[in-house]
């Protein structure tokens, strides 16, 4: 299995890069991350294990083993999450003493979700400590950005994620992996007369969050001018990340690029000219390409391509 041997190479990599700078390691690895979803794993059997979650353990581990007395290179402040994760901890607290959920599978429940979502995010707090470590996140973050709205562009365009069908062609594909990534090459999903783009990750939603949130990252640097990078390189990928927002194709995305914007920006600062002519030109071009067409009718319905691809219209 090609893709499980890559994981072990990705995990290679980062443990060799834990003990020659641990602190870079972990920092890059937080946006490097997303470039690998559940389905590239370490071991497929259960108790199966994605890279993901054993970067993130193996990380945790050598934190606490020997980098937690290392107080004078750590970010000393309060952990910004705390709260957040004590209440969705409660949550499933509440579901093992009620019975919603089995016990064994309420206790590996947690431990995934806290390692791979709060952990790794943990870690990576305490290792920002100076403005040359928020830099490296930062820079990182962009060059990850780049390659997923790049290939969730590419998949727009050609109708297919060249990754996604490497994952699917070379990975198990029976009972034990189901959920981990909703794909199929023979199958790919329509809304509005477009792709619903899924880039690295296993479902559309997560790509469109993602981009969702790195374009607040974009928008918080630009508006508050911090430096990390160019402010054209700013805009450039703020641009792509909007894009990506829009190819992801879910409601959650197009809802939270709304708020995000009014929470920065005033209403009459987005109701400028330069804002609102470019954005109709987009508008323009968008419905010229997809539609209208029979794309936009019969939605729900799966249709079959000249070759021979199904592909599910949803509204």
């Amino acid at each position: 299995m090609l893709v499980q041997y890559i994981a072990f190479t990705v995990l290679g990599l980062v443990i060799i890069g834990s003990f020659i700078n641990f602190k870079k390691t972990v920092l890059i690895w937080l946006p490097a991350q997303m470039l690998f979803n559940a389905q590239v794993a370490v071991k497929y059997t259960s108790p199966a294990m994605s890279l993901t979650m054993a970067v993130s353990l193996y990380l945790i581990f050598f934190y606490f083993i020997l980098w937690r007395y290392k107080k004078k290179q750590l970010n000393r402040e309060k952990f910004f999450l705390t709260k957040p994760m004590l209440l969705i901890l409660s949550s499933y607290i509440l579901s093992l003493i009620f019975g919603v959920i089995s016990t064994t599978q309420g206790i590996n429940s947690i431990i995934k979700y806290f390692v791979t979502n709060f952990g790794i995010v943990f870690l990576a707090w305490k290792m920002m400590k100076t403005q040359t470590d928020i830099k490296l996140f930062v820079r990182s973050s962009v060059l990850i950005c780049l390659l997923m709205t790049l290939l969730a562009l590419s998949e727009s365009v050609l109708k297919d994620n060249l990754w996604l069908d490497f994952v699917f062609y070379n990975s198990p594909q029976d009972e034990t992996t189901v959920g981990r990534m909703f794909y199929d090459p023979n199958s790919i999903e329509l809304r509005y007369g477009m792709v619903r783009a899924r880039s690295f990750f296993g479902i559309h939603i997560a790509f469109g969050v993602a981009c969702l949130m790195y374009l607040w990252l974009m928008q918080v640097q630009y508006v508050n001018k911090f430096s990390y990078i160019k402010t054209r390189s700013i805009l450039a990928l703020s641009i792509l990340l909007g894009a990506g927002i829009f190819m992801a194709n879910a409601k959650t995305g197009y809802f939270g690029l709304l708020i995000i914007l009014l929470g920065l920006y005033p209403i009459r600062k987005l109701l400028n000219i330069k804002i609102i002519i470019p954005l109709i030109i987009g508008i323009i071009i968008i419905f010229g390409y997809f539609g209208p067409s029979e794309k936009f009718r019969g939605w729900g319905k799966p249709i079959q391509s000249a070759k021979y691809r199904n592909y599910t219209i949803e509204s």
